[in-house]
C-alpha cells in the first residue's frame, strides 16, 4: 500500500496532476486506518504475552515513523504545487 502511494505521488510530480491530491490524501488516509488497526493487534499480542515489549517499542515506532512520513509527503507535494503555481505565474 505504501509503494502505491509513493509511486502515485511520483506519478502526479512528474506529470504535475494537482488535481488528484485528494484522491492521495483519501490513500493515505486509508494506510492510516490500516496501521492504526496494526497496533491495536499488536496491543492484542502484547496483552495475550505473544510478543515482548522490545520488539512492540520497535513496532510502535516504525508504525509512527511511517505515519509521520506518510503525513509529510503530502505536505511535500503541496509546497511543491504552490510552488509551480506561482513560478507558472510569474512566467505569464
Amino acid at each position: 500500500m505504501i509503494d502505491s502511494f509513493f509511486s502515485f505521488s511520483l506519478e502526479l510530480i512528474k506529470d504535475n496532476k494537482f488535481g488528484q491530491i485528494a484522491d492521495l490524501i483519501k490513500q493515505r488516509d486509508d494506510i492510516l486506518v490500516y496501521l492504526e488497526k496494526m497496533e491495536i493487534n499488536q496491543i492484542k499480542r502484547i496483552k495475550s504475552r505473544e510478543v515482548n515489549t522490545r520488539n512492540s517499542v520497535l513496532f510502535f515506532n516504525t508504525i509512527t515513523e511511517t505515519k509521520n512520513m506518510l503525513l509529510h509527503a503530502i505536505n511535500l507535494i503541496k509546497s511543491h504545487r504552490d510552488f509551480i503555481t506561482v513560478t507558472m505565474k510569474k512566467k505569464i
